[in-house]
């Protein structure tokens, strides 16, 4: 008998129709010879997976938990869950144990710092399409974004409508206006068919091009201060942080979103993301019932919209905020980059250590006793190998650096610290454009900073 795991390879069974099976019969096949010749050849411990999809555990893997069933049950074995959550309408069984493991972090972080790594030039467009979140100039209220159709969102919409809010925001939901037979829209107060989509994006299609990336920041976002997220889920316990509120977080803006009740709470216990309650008011978060949690969502937007109501009053709306943004910002990234909340897979494995050869590829993959192609497990410990251990390591050398030099350190200077910060992408990437972003608020530049060198705002490794 083996002691070692096996790992589901979900790119091995997980479209179908790519590989010329039109049928869920011949499709349960294919799953039933993948876990029966694992099972024949490794005799396993037990069975591993690994997902940072927002698409639920159910749809990619819940063939081989089911054809697994047996073989745990029958040989007191465990199917062993790391993503970020657990279904709602998905019932845990006795032989799977779930534990949180939000590897889209990885995206997130890595995709942030890439928003800020461009160099600083007039001509860099790159750069320049994020240079407006250090000195907003909203001419609406909020943005809410909204692609696939859902009822939450659905109702999300129509609550804006019923309320007059459309006209004060910029508003998308492109599917509406498709001839959808199928689908009940939940819609009172907006007719079917009403064209709701960024002027600036027409030809909108979701991943169609790369501008049209879920990732990429939409064109007219920075037309509105509040963005209200509509996120990828919303039952009970789904806390799942996908790009859409990713977005508000990157680009310092206020945001509400509809998602898990007590999903703004969950921020701020579990990321360090405290809540706006300068200028929300949230007693809905706690409420259980979708419809009703949406509307207090919106009531938020009705009373700040009857108070703030031109471009000036909006600007004054950020203000009271704005330095909470930046804190925000730093703290969601420093709680990221720490690999506090990824902890759970490595502690499984019982590889928990500080040396960066524990977490390589080869080390992880020891662990397992089928042969490990590239994959999530690649992407786990390519992450803590290059991002999250160099920062632990180097942090001191990194805040003694950085205490020498002020916002505008020469190019040689910086180009020598970077060199020594190695891979800790905050403070090489991020901070030297950060600081020309916000040049014209040196007083609170200089409050970020002595945060984030104080707190470190993240709970290492032990």
């Amino acid at each position: 008998m083996s002691n070692k795991w096996c790992h589901i390879d979900v790119n091995i069974y997980r479209d179908p129709i790519q590989c010329g099976i039109h049928d869920f019969n011949s499709y349960r096949d294919i799953c039933k010879k993948y876990i029966d010749d694992l099972i024949l050849q490794h005799q396993p411990e037990g069975f591993v997976i690994i997902s940072p999809s927002e698409a639920d555990i159910k749809t990619l893997y819940g063939e081989c938990i089911e054809l697994l069933k047996d073989y745990c049950t029958n040989n007191n074995k465990k199917i062993y869950v790391f993503c970020s959550c657990w279904p709602a309408d998905y019932e845990k069984v006795d032989y799977v144990e779930f534990y949180s493991f939000p590897l889209y972090n990885r995206t997130h972080y890595l995709g942030n710092c890439g928003q800020f790594r461009e160099s600083f030039e007039e001509n860099d467009h790159h750069l320049k399409s994020i240079a407006w979140i250090g000195n907003k100039s909203p001419q609406l209220l909020y943005t809410c974004y909204n692609n696939r159709p859902s009822y939450y969102r659905s109702h999300t919409v129509d609550q804006l409508a019923k309320h007059d809010l459309l006209n004060k925001g910029m508003v998308t939901y492109r599917q509406m206006t498709m001839n959808d037979s199928d689908h009940t829209w939940d819609l009172q107060y907006v007719q079917k068919g009403t064209l709701l989509e960024d002027p600036c994006e027409k030809n909108f299609a979701l991943n169609s091009t790369a501008e049209f990336s879920p990732n990429n920041i939409p064109a007219s976002y920075n037309t509105g201060l509040i963005d209200i997220v509509t996120e990828s889920r919303i039952g009970k316990n789904e806390y799942y942080l996908s790009e859409k509120t990713n977005k508000p977080l990157l680009t310092h803006k206020p945001f509400l979103v509809v998602s898990s009740p007590g999903y703004h709470k969950w921020l701020q216990d579990e990321r360090g993301i405290e809540p706006y309650d300068e200028i929300f008011d949230y007693t809905f978060d706690s409420i259980e019932d979708d419809y009703l949690r949406i509307e207090g969502i919106i009531d938020n937007i009705k009373r700040l919209s009857e108070k703030y109501k031109t471009p000036e009053d909006l600007k004054q709306l950020y203000e009271i905020v704005k330095e909470k943004t930046m804190h925000n910002f730093w703290n969601y990234m420093t709680t990221m980059q720490s690999g506090t909340i990824e902890k759970s897979f490595y502690d499984f494995l019982g590889i928990n250590s500080d040396e960066r050869r524990y977490y390589s590829f080869d080390n992880v993959s020891k662990h397992f006793c089928n042969t490990l192609t590239t994959n999530e497990l690649e992407k786990a410990s390519t992450w803590m190998e290059h991002v999250v251990i160099p920062h632990i390591k180097d942090y001191d050398l990194q805040s003694s650096q950085w205490n020498q030099t002020d916002s505008y350190t020469s190019v040689e200077e910086n180009n020598k610290i970077r060199s020594m910060w190695k891979c800790n992408h905050l403070e090489s990437d991020v901070w030297p454009n950060y600081q020309k972003i916000f040049a014209d608020n040196p007083l609170m530049l200089t409050t970020i900073k002595e945060k984030y060198l104080k707190h470190k705002w993240l709970n290492p490794i032990e």
